[in-house]
């Protein structure tokens, strides 16, 4: 279900029409203009609704308020399972109430909480979600400023995750201590399958290493690098395969030409489960 509903007016109906419906399973207010007193509204039928499941209320701008509002009501609720919250400005605050409603949610599954301004300590909640939280399975953490500290945290908090499969990290200010902390996250954590980490400030060299141990473990990372600075970073990467094949060919006797096939098929899945821009 989606509609223009036009402020808080507008969501006020649509709380009252949740009230009183036990089948709608997924609903769309984005880019509504609703602020907390439409949140509030809304929030007293989240909080009893057993059927819905997917709630998109991106672009609202309700900020720290009307977040909190949210939070209180998605900590009860026991069928949503996709919350689509992107640039609604929520802030440290909010964000600290959500990650709050998180720990007690057990349904959740996708959430995307992308462009809210939550900053470094907005991360550090989000680590501490990840630690306990055994539901969550795709997040998207994009454009919220986290940097380094914040980044260390929630790589931290994903250490013994075993739920989480994607994160979106893109446009967070992270540098090369947050590179090298998701370096050893991807040592440890067998289940994230994707991670999404362009526009940040990585060296050439994290870089290399990020993308070396992607393929290692079969990660697929979507990174952006200056391909001039990375040719050094490629050509280590691709000496690299050429010694595991070597080793490969030593173990299993194979020819030289076997050899050559392995390292261009090791290659290939290395374009494949990179994604250069």
């Amino acid at each position: 279900y989606q509609r223009r509903v036009h402020g808080d007016e507008g969501a006020s109906y649509i709380g009252e029409g949740l009230m009183n419906n036990n089948k709608l399973q997924s609903i769309d207010l984005s880019l509504n203009e609703i602020g907390p007193l439409g949140i509030r509204c809304l929030g007293k039928a989240i909080s009893t609704h057993n059927t819905l499941k997917s709630l998109k209320i991106s672009l609202n701008h309700f900020g720290n308020e009307g977040s909190q509002i949210l939070g209180e009501s998605i900590k009860y609720n026991t069928s949503l399972r996709n919350l689509d919250c992107v640039g609604n400005s929520i802030g440290e605050e909010g964000a600290r109430i959500l990650c709050e409603s998180l720990l007690m949610n057990n349904t959740i599954e996708h959430i995307d909480l992308n462009s809210n301004r939550f900053g470094v300590n907005g991360a550090k909640f989000m680590g501490n979600v990840f630690q306990h939280n055994t539901t969550l399975k795709c997040v998207n953490l994009g454009g919220n400023d986290i940097k380094d500290e914040g980044a260390v945290a929630l790589f931290k908090g994903l250490n013994n995750n075993n739920s989480v499969h994607s994160i979106n990290i893109n446009t967070n200010s992270i540098e090369n201590q947050g590179g090298e902390a998701l370096v050893e996250l991807m040592c440890t954590n067998n289940t994230i399958k994707t991670i999404k980490i362009e526009d940040n400030k990585f060296e050439s060299k994290v870089s290399g290493i990020l993308i070396q141990k992607s393929i290692q473990r079969n990660i697929t990372l979507k990174i952006d690098t200056n391909v001039k600075d990375f040719k050094k970073e490629l050509e280590s990467i691709t000496s690299n395969v050429l010694d595991v094949s070597r080793g490969y060919r030593k173990n299993s006797s194979i020819n030289g030409s076997d050899e050559r096939g392995t390292r261009r098929k090791m290659i290939r899945r290395s374009c494949h489960t990179m994604m250069l821009v």
